[in-house]
């Protein structure tokens, strides 16, 4: 295709989430190198056209960063954007806010889509550590209106035993996707705010746009506790509460000013690991779930923590 249109569908090993490992990049001779950068790093924002920078925090202040997983690539001549979309409309509003940036710089779109689930236009089985989870299962309202008014006959009572495993099925599956979603949610949050802390503390940046970077990061940091209280409600159906003791030490009080880019570091490190105990728990390498992998410790425990940290980010300095 044409570097006017800039729009080219590549097949990307992985996610966007593996690739998103740096949000403001270094121009170099050699051409545009990614690099993993601590978010205590200076960062060289005073080489990225103000326009771009622009764009990019907007990216972050709109959430289109939640409907689509993108890395940026800043260079002399404009910027590449790496993204993994889903919606086909989220992908042409970012055509579209793309479009006033071509007038004076290069802009490339590397698009490509996740794979489909083979089950989503069949019969999706719930994952047997869920269909095996009795706690989980006693959550799940019994429903009387299988049938029209009145007891079903001999004949109907296979037909209705059916309707009542589909729709608890129907039901299990309903939370596996919301407690994936808030995970995936909280993921997202989370590395975000690495990013923006580092234009947020860069004086080449401007003051304003630091300015701007630590007000999007407060407002993401609020979301994601949000997130993380969700995703805690929909594990307390499935999981057992934490113990008094573990409640007390995560209750206790820290003291102090936090350092913003230790904060940012550790929200960074837990919520990966919530992440990938999460999905852990949905979908377990040998389909069933041993109370003694939710000790590690307690999963609601730390789910609990990382609210507390996350907290504490507007007292950072």
């Amino acid at each position: 295709m044409s570097a006017g249109d800039g729009v080219r569908s590549m097949n990307i090993a992985g996610t966007a989430a593996i690739l998103r490992v740096v949000a403001l990049l270094v121009c170099t001779p050699a051409g545009t190198a990614a690099v993993r950068q601590d978010p205590s790093t200076q960062q060289h924002a005073a080489s990225i056209a103000q326009p771009l920078l622009d764009f990019w925090l907007g990216f972050h202040e709109s959430e289109t960063c939640l409907e689509i997983d993108a890395v940026f690539a800043f260079h002399e001549k404009g910027m590449e954007i790496w993204c993994v979309v889903e919606s086909s409309g989220a992908l042409d509003k970012l055509r579209q806010r793309v479009a006033p940036l071509r007038r004076h710089f290069r802009v490339d779109l590397y698009v490509t889509r996740p794979q489909k689930d083979p089950q989503e236009k069949g019969d999706r089985q719930p994952p047997p550590s869920l269909w095996n989870n009795r706690q989980l299962r006693s959550h799940v309202p019994e429903t009387s209106d299988w049938t029209s008014a009145g007891m079903p006959d001999a004949a109907g009572e296979t037909r209705v035993h059916a309707d009542r495993d589909f729709l608890l099925k129907s039901r299990l599956q309903t939370f596996a996707d919301q407690t994936l979603g808030l995970s995936r949610r909280a993921r997202q949050y989370a590395l975000d705010l690495g990013e923006l802390y580092r234009v947020a503390v860069d004086p080449a940046a401007g003051k304003a746009a630091s300015a701007r970077a630590r007000r999007i990061l407060l407002a993401h940091a609020a979301a994601l506790r949000r997130t993380l209280r969700r995703l805690e409600d929909n594990l307390e159906y499935a999981l057992p509460p934490p113990s008094k003791a573990a409640r007390r030490q995560s209750g206790k009080p820290e003291r102090g000013t936090p350092v913003l880019a230790e904060t940012v570091q550790a929200i960074a490190r837990g919520t990966e690991e919530i992440h990938r105990r999460v999905y852990r728990f949905i979908y377990p390498s040998d389909h069933t779930v041993e109370l003694g992998d939710l000790k590690e410790p307690d999963l609601l425990q730390s789910l609990a923590e990382l609210q507390h940290t996350v907290s504490r980010v507007p007292k950072a300095r």
